[in-house]
């Protein structure tokens, strides 16, 4: 006769299926926005701004900026300027969501904005429109990709091309909050995955959640987080849905299906 108490008396049998996740810090829902808008110029070709969380912006151009107050201006219809460059290490530690940068261009000379994060190029270079040069033209690229390091935002054009380049301002918006991935598998591979914050049980079981093994057709008992028990002894951490007791994420973590016959 099998016995009703599975939990106790089962052999547990721990399915191993393993998946390679790399650490990754993602969006978190409680969102900064760092806002660099130029109020005041710089004098010279080579300066720190700072946006208004504080975070060091590194300016350089191929010249020095004209006279404007409220945004960089470089070149002129009669002189070839190159680039406007600016780059923020510290938000190299920051998980980056989102970027938008705001420039124009006067005439038509392949003028184009660069966004980076570490070496990686958000997006594709996007042409500066020759329109509203007051306010500028919004370029916005999204981290996809979860690229992490310090934030280069280049407007560019070939250097024998004549003709001013703008740069208005720009909005990066990050977290400090960290996001670990959260893999769950049972003995057909890995069923799904998913970003956690930090500290956070807010994660979903798989549904519907498996109902015996595939190799043995033992029964489905619950989740647990090692890949490996002993045999007849129920692992530390079980639950079997999202109404069970379920760890805090504070790292990377693989879940893992437990099946056991009811002998």
């Amino acid at each position: 006769m099998k016995n009703k108490n599975l939990i106790n008396n089962a052999k547990w049998l721990l399915v191993v299926a393993f998946a390679m996740i790399s650490a990754q810090q993602l969006w978190a829902e409680d969102a900064t926005v760092a806002n660099l808008t130029i109020s005041s110029r710089p004098a010279s070709a080579s300066e720190t701004l700072t946006d208004d969380q504080s975070n060091s912006w590194a300016f350089t151009a191929s010249e020095a900026p004209h006279t404007e107050t409220n945004m960089i201006h470089i070149g002129t219809n009669s002189r070839a300027v190159e680039y406007i460059q600016l780059v923020c290490s510290g938000l190299s530690t920051k998980s980056i969501s989102k970027i938008q940068v705001w420039g124009a261009a006067k005439a038509s000379t392949s003028t184009v904005i660069k966004v980076y994060i570490g070496e990686n190029l958000l997006g594709t270079s996007e042409e500066l429109s020759n329109t509203a040069i007051s306010g500028g033209t919004e370029y916005s690229v999204n981290n996809s990709s979860n690229y992490s390091g310090a934030v280069k935002i280049r407007v560019e054009r070939p250097s024998s091309a004549t003709g001013a380049i703008y740069f208005n301002k720009a909005i990066v918006t990050y977290t400090s909050g960290t996001k670990y991935t959260v893999t769950w598998n049972d003995n057909s591979g890995q069923l799904k995955s998913e970003s956690i914050t930090e500290g956070s049980t807010s994660y979903s079981c798989p549904s519907p959640a498996p109902t015996t093994a595939a190799n043995c057709g033992d029964k489905f008992m619950g989740w647990t987080t090692s890949s490996s028990y002993k045999a007849n002894t129920p692992p530390t951490v079980l639950f079997t849905d999202d109404s069970g007791t379920k760890p805090a994420i504070n790292a990377d973590t693989d879940f893992y299906a437990v099946f056991a016959d009811e002998e």
